[in-house]
């Protein structure tokens, strides 16, 4: 029963977006939400952390947590890797190779950090 009622919510939710969209002229569209809450919206990886309200970025600094989530369903709208129809495990793929190419460039930049940041990778085995 919830989940028809949470169809239900969510296809009157959809259709109250689409009505004032049509009222105001603008566009709505749909994106993938998976990992929207996990990913460090200023990074695009999947280096921070959610605990409750706070977003805790891998450098330490603390975000609102429902503001880092609502930028990356803003950054979904126009990303070119991460379609509408992907399943979470694609999702999940896309990101985990960006986090990769970013702690590259983050060993490139400063190698004392990327010992920290190789750690942390080999626990998701991406590093040999």
């Amino acid at each position: 029963m919830s989940r028809k009622l949470n169809s239900w919510m969510k296809g009157k939710m959809r259709d109250s977006l689409q009505k004032w969209a049509d009222w105001t002229g603008s566009v709505v569209t749909e994106v993938q939400p998976s990992y929207t809450s996990q990913v460090d919206s200023v990074t695009g990886t999947l280096l921070g952390e959610r605990n409750g309200d706070n977003f805790t970025r891998f450098n330490g600094v603390v975000l609102q947590a429902d503001y880092n989530a609502a930028k990356n369903i803003l950054n979904r709208g126009t990303d070119k890797e991460i379609t509408r129809y992907m399943s979470k495990t694609e999702v999940q793929a896309v990101l985990l190779r960006r986090t990769a190419r970013f702690l590259v460039r983050s060993y490139r930049q400063n190698k004392a950090a990327f010992m920290v940041c190789r750690l942390w990778v080999k626990g998701l085995k991406l590093y040999d």
